[in-house]
């Protein structure tokens, strides 16, 4: 498998959406739910702007993407890392992981954050992050972790 990580242009917007829909719905989610989650799983040009976003091409397709948001105090939120399904289990939510605390921690910055979907808690456990709060979703008695890594 050939890849290769590239900062995103704001013409992989809707590509980057679909691959965030796609991967979301992998999990089980309703179809009411994603539609519901539908304008909060859009990326926006205006986004790959504002933000540090990264895509991940797999044989000349884009088959992930992660992107990073400055949350000030030097600390850097994960925003997204969402792979399209058919890549995932197959390693490459561990490759843009590490290579998201690489690019934090050579940007100098102390504690990379994130709300996980509880799906992905353990992934992000197994690489070091340790939950420090949850907080409620919009289904019911479901919660997200609030996850830490230190950086420095």
């Amino acid at each position: 498998m050939n890849w290769t990580i590239l900062p995103a242009t704001p013409k992989d917007a809707q590509i980057l959406s679909q691959i965030t829909k796609r991967s979301k719905a992998f999990w089980g989610y309703s179809k009411e739910q994603m539609e519901e989650w539908d304008d909060e799983l859009n990326i926006s040009e205006d986004y790959i702007i504002d933000h540090y976003v990264f895509k991940c091409i797999i044989d000349e397709e884009i088959a992930a993407y992660y992107a990073l948001v400055d949350a000030g105090e030097n600390k850097i939120k994960l925003d997204n890392l969402f792979i399209h399904p058919d890549f995932i289990k197959q390693g490459i939510g561990s490759l843009l992981l590490g290579e998201a605390i690489i690019f934090a921690q050579n940007m100098k910055f102390d504690v990379m954050y994130l709300d996980s979907d509880p799906n992905a808690e353990g992934f992000y456990v197994h690489h070091g992050f340790q939950v420090i709060g949850r907080k409620e979703t919009s289904i019911p008695d479901r919660f997200m972790p609030i996850m830490a890594l230190k950086l420095a």
